[in-house]
């Protein structure tokens, strides 16, 4: 079954390679690239040049193209459409000149969940392969679970994200004393 954006474990290249594995190596790049472009872009002195109309015709297209992904179901080259988008998207967002989605930055949950969303990443996909394995989602409203899924995924995640700052604190504080 394949939806929206998932492409999971199949269908696998050559019997042995997931494209699961090329999505999450995209995925990765697409991060390191924006990172590294921003460093490089915020040194140009251009950069105020640019009005800030074509920043917000940017972010809104980039937008617009996620949520295409989103709700575009099937497996198809429209996918990967959520690479370019999310790079423009993080590019923005990384000079400062994302103005649609500043507003989501003055609440307090969005930024919980911002500073949990890589444990969440790191760990939602073990949640689902557990309700995958136990076969759950079979046994109840399978809309329901999904968003279970969804919810534990974040709880989870915001659990790790805590504990990894404790454990960041407490080395720091080993190594000052030691």
């Amino acid at each position: 079954y394949y939806g929206n954006l998932s492409l999971n474990a199949y269908p696998m290249i050559a019997n042995w390679f997931s494209v699961g594995n090329v999505k999450a190596i995209c995925g990765m790049s697409v991060g390191v690239e924006a990172y590294y472009f921003v460093q490089y872009y915020k040194t140009y002195d251009g950069q105020n040049n640019i009005s800030n109309v074509i920043y917000i015709c940017i972010e809104s297209i980039a937008i617009v193209g996620i949520i295409y992904c989103l709700i575009v179901g099937g497996l198809c080259k429209r996918n990967f459409l959520i690479y370019p988008c999310t790079t423009i998207l993080l590019i923005l967002i990384l000079l400062r000149k994302d103005y649609l989605l500043k507003w989501t930055s003055k609440f307090p949950a969005v930024k919980k969940l911002g500073d949990a969303s890589y444990a969440t990443y790191l760990c939602h996909m073990i949640i689902i392969e557990c309700v995958d394995y136990y076969n759950i989602a079979n046994q109840y409203n399978s809309k329901i679970i999904y968003l279970l899924i969804c919810v534990f995924s974040f709880l989870v995640g915001y659990l790790l994200h805590i504990m990894d700052v404790k454990l960041r604190k407490k080395i720091r504080l080993s190594r000052t004393l030691g």
